[in-house]
């Protein structure tokens, strides 16, 4: 049994061919298109073919099949690809971050070419690392001149001799001496000379912690003869390293703050407490006393002082020994104030010793004598 859907002779004639096999195929008669779908009976020995015109089916399955294949290649594609993507684009994205964050930190650091896998990247990272260079550059430049300035004015504070200091001590030596007190009066005179010569030599910004506290030895020593020892002084030393480098005059002035200010007034019972301590490379320096004229709004005063150079008049050695200790170890470093028990006033030197390694331009800045 034939369906001819035309009508057309040519296609019955053709259909009834049993001697061809045109079940699946296409063929084209008359100038159209059709798809020939046959079954064979063998219990009726018959065979059933119908053509159908235009073959839509296979046209729509075709489509199906091509967006189904297109899809599934994709997605192989970009597992595949995903991995080159992130090595050529994500990881140099995220290494730049990293760095501009760095540079917001002000932790400047240039990014290894290495890293870089595109062709297009390597040109936007020598642009960034010259500008790293450059910022490198002029922070130590910037850090020398602080740094020279700094030194200019230590050799100034040490040049400069504190003409009360100087007065009373001539006034101290020539009361021993009328008192015939002179035996006193010369081992006064040799401390004193001890005193200048540290204060004057200059060949180098850094001593040893041994050489700072001999020169504070000596400046007690001395203190205590114009007081009348009137004030009795606790030393507390548990550093047990040696050779440690420091700045000089950096302890002496904390013990002449509590001397001129806490402790002048003081006619019996005065007490200057000073502890070293040191962990890991942390130093700390405690110099307490008991003036007993302290107030938290006096604290807070010379914090705010101390910090932005106002009221140098009452204050310039401890505003020198902070800037200088910030300069040279980084601002974890510097002066702490607060008020002690006996209503009196605790400064606390904390060093960084670490710090000092890490500062930019410290070798360059340190070389010789600036």
């Amino acid at each position: 049994s034939v369906t001819e859907s035309d009508g057309n002779q040519e296609l019955l004639n053709l259909a009834m061919d049993m001697r061809t096999d045109w079940s699946g195929k296409d063929i084209r008669l008359g100038g159209k298109k059709y798809m020939v779908v046959s079954a064979a009976d063998s219990l009726l020995d018959m065979t059933f073919t119908v053509l159908i015109a235009g073959n839509p089916y296979v046209e729509d399955v075709l489509f199906v099949f091509l967006i189904g294949l297109t899809v599934l290649l994709t997605g192989i594609i970009l597992k595949i690809d995903r991995e080159l993507i992130r090595r050529i684009v994500a990881e140099p994205v995220n290494t730049l971050i990293a760095a501009l964050e760095n540079t917001e930190r002000e932790k400047y650091e240039t990014i290894p070419q290495s890293s870089m896998q595109d062709e297009d990247f390597p040109y936007i990272i020598n642009r960034f690392n010259a500008l790293i260079d450059k910022l490198q550059q002029g922070t130590i430049t910037m850090y020398e001149e602080k740094m020279r300035t700094q030194e200019a004015e230590l050799k100034h504070m040490q040049a400069q001799i504190n003409p009360h200091f100087l007065y009373n001590s001539l006034f101290t030596i020539s009361r021993l001496s009328k008192d015939g007190n002179c035996q006193l009066a010369g081992e006064f005179s040799n401390y004193l000379a001890k005193y200048f010569s540290y204060l004057t030599r200059s060949s180098s910004p850094f001593g040893t912690l041994e050489e700072e506290m001999n020169h504070l030895d000596v400046y007690i020593k001395i203190m205590s003869i114009r007081f009348s020892n009137r004030i009795r002084t606790v030393i507390e030393n548990e550093v047990t390293s040696t050779g440690i480098q420091i700045p000089k005059l950096i302890i002496q002035p904390l013990a002449e703050n509590a001397f001129e200010h806490g402790l002048k007034d003081t006619l019996s019972d005065g007490e200057l407490y000073i502890h070293l301590f040191q962990e890991e490379n942390i130093l700390t320096v405690t110099v307490a006393d008991n003036g007993g004229n302290v107030t938290e709004e006096r604290v807070d005063e010379l914090k705010k002082d101390v910090l932005s150079g106002d009221g140098l008049d009452k204050c310039t050695g401890l505003y020198n020994v902070n800037k200088r200790l910030c300069l040279y170890y980084g601002e974890e470093s510097g002066l702490l104030f607060e008020k002690n028990e006996w209503d009196g006033l605790t400064v606390t030197i904390r060093i960084n010793l670490m710090g000092r390694e890490h500062m930019p331009g410290r070798k360059t800045a340190e070389k010789g004598d600036i």
